[in-house]
């Protein structure tokens, strides 16, 4: 893990405030992606192991993606209070938010 330059410190994505405001030393560096499943996909590849075994299936099948990403990767900064008392999610969609109004407005 690398370290985080002063140019890389940005506000918390849940409170809008430095990441530092309430004394903490913790910050969390958070990156998510959004996925859909592919329930053919998914199908396909339950039907093949059920047929030759999920061992035989993970070398002689096709390696083929379950899931489609729908959304671009996500990355916010969060602060150690929000952290521990907002959910994850939550604050990763205030991070998309915040990203697509520094793109267009």
């Amino acid at each position: 893990m690398k370290g985080l330059k002063r140019g890389d410190i940005k506000k918390c994505c849940g409170c809008g405030r430095g990441v530092m405001h309430g004394g903490g030393l913790m910050l969390f560096r958070l990156s998510a992606e959004q996925h859909l499943i592919d329930p053919s996909a998914v199908h396909r590849a339950a039907g093949l192991e059920a047929m030759i075994s999920p061992a035989l299936a993970a070398v002689m099948g096709p390696d083929e993606d379950l899931t489609r990403g729908i959304a671009q990767q996500r990355d916010a900064l969060v602060c150690q209070e929000c952290a521990t008392t907002r959910p994850l999610l939550e604050l990763m969609g205030s991070a998309g938010a915040e990203a697509e109004e520094e793109e267009g407005g």
